[in-house]
């Protein structure tokens, strides 16, 4: 039997996997503190609590939700006018000397690398950042609008991005970086694939050239629709799509991609991660995406979040039994 470790690379690399992966079990993850400091010390966040991050963005971990969502209003946001966001905007600097790296270092110490690999995030991408920044509806528009001002905007985005990257790869040196962004909402995107491709794909070929020149295994999170640009994705060397939601035609994107990217996701947590849900419905949801996604490689069933945690305690643990149950058949 192969260790987590070895049936994950089985799994990306179609070289013979002897189980199904379950979940994030391949991954030993670890906050770096940066993240800490945008949540103010704690993560994950406290649910109901109300924060700022780095950027100046104000977020709530709202209840019933997987996670923080910002809150911008016209009060709140932090860039008012695309024609201002140079004075607007205040760059964090990765290179503060104040961190404390001493925790994710000793963790990355303790782990088993012949088990798992070492792993973080590097929350909030470059389309999230701009909604974040200035709201949902004017990131959108301006990307129509004022594409000159978007443009000069997210190159500083992407050299900040790349610039933290590098810090943690300097301090902590992870294998893997689960780096988030979301394109698209349930059923399609927020945004034309041409309009994506236009301000989204070279700069992250970029980062995640730099980041696997470093010897970091990318894997994106977006738990969206994103099947018209999964060809993308894979072109610009992300390994893993994790999140992927099953309202993407997944048994088409694994013939499509033909082992370009592995597919981690699959399961409906919409439908079973709810404050009423029961054993047999999550084992019923999570043994569908195994019998139906397993048989064609590269498919990884997992929670669809950015990481292993469900909103109502439970539903992920009995995600990850059922996995190991039709493993074991």
């Amino acid at each position: 039997m192969y260790t987590k470790r070895e049936n994950f690379l089985r799994t990306v690399e179609g070289n013979g996997p002897d189980r199904l992966v379950n979940g994030f079990e391949a991954f030993a993850l670890f906050p770096h503190p940066f993240l800490r400091i945008d949540r103010e010390g704690v993560v994950p966040a406290p649910r109901g609590a109300y924060y700022k991050d780095t950027w100046g963005t104000t977020f709530v971990f709202p209840e019933g939700q997987p996670g923080p969502v910002p809150v911008v209003t016209p009060e709140a946001r932090v860039i008012s006018d695309i024609a201002r966001w140079r004075e607007e905007l205040i760059v964090p600097d990765c290179d503060r000397r104040d961190l404390d790296w001493d925790g994710i270092r000793d963790f990355f110490g303790r782990v088993d690398r012949s088990e798992q690999f070492t792993a973080t995030e590097l929350n909030c991408g470059l389309f999230e950042r701009t909604h974040n920044l200035m709201g949902f509806e004017d990131a959108l528009t301006n990307l129509l609008l004022r594409p000159d001002e978007m443009h000069a905007l997210l190159d500083v985005l992407l050299e900040a991005r790349i610039d933290l990257a590098r810090r943690i790869i300097d301090e902590c040196a992870p294998e893997v970086i689960i780096s988030h962004d979301d394109f698209g909402a349930k059923e399609t995107m927020f945004m034309s694939p041409k309009v994506w491709r236009t301000f989204f794909k070279e700069r992250y070929r970029k980062l995640y050239g730099c980041m696997a020149e470093r010897g970091v295994f990318v894997v994106h999170h977006g738990d969206s629709f994103q099947e018209p640009i999964a060809a993308d994705m894979a072109e610009i060397g992300i390994r893993v799509w994790q999140g992927a939601i099953p309202s993407n035609d997944i048994l088409a994107l694994q013939k499509a991609l033909d082992g370009a990217m592995t597919l981690m996701g699959g399961i409906a947590m919409d439908k079973i991660d709810v404050e009423d849900w029961s054993e047999a419905a999550v084992r019923t949801e999570t043994r569908r995406a195994c019998e139906l996604y397993g048989p064609g490689g590269f498919f990884i069933p997992s929670i669809t979040y950015g990481g292993p945690r469900s909103i109502y305690p439970g539903v992920n643990e009995t995600i990850m039994d059922e996995v190991a149950r039709y493993n074991g058949e």
